[in-house]
């Protein structure tokens, strides 16, 4: 868990040093994405040590909803930045 933790701090670190003229809202849906996915990795540990099924379900949930909302954000941000003739992050 600690490896893709520090993955997200660096994405998240990543997304609040870019400029985001134009395309607020779409950064805004990606962080929002990243939080979901790091509060669904928490939710992962604390099933590892309690056992308790509710948190497995509770970090399915925030994981694929994290990760959906991350992928919506990239893509919104990507497509704003090719209007402007900038590639892809």
């Amino acid at each position: 868990m600690g490896k893709a933790a520090g993955r997200f701090d660096t994405i998240m670190h990543r997304l609040l040093t870019m400029n985001d003229d134009h395309f607020s809202k779409q950064a805004t849906t990606a962080w929002g994405g990243i939080e979901r996915i790091k509060s669904g990795l928490n939710a992962t540990v604390k099933f590892v040590e309690t056992g308790y099924p509710s948190k497995l379900a509770e970090a399915k949930g925030k994981l694929r909803l994290g990760m959906s909302w991350t992928h919506a954000g990239i893509r919104g941000i990507n497509l704003r930045r090719h209007v402007y003739g900038l590639g892809s992050i």
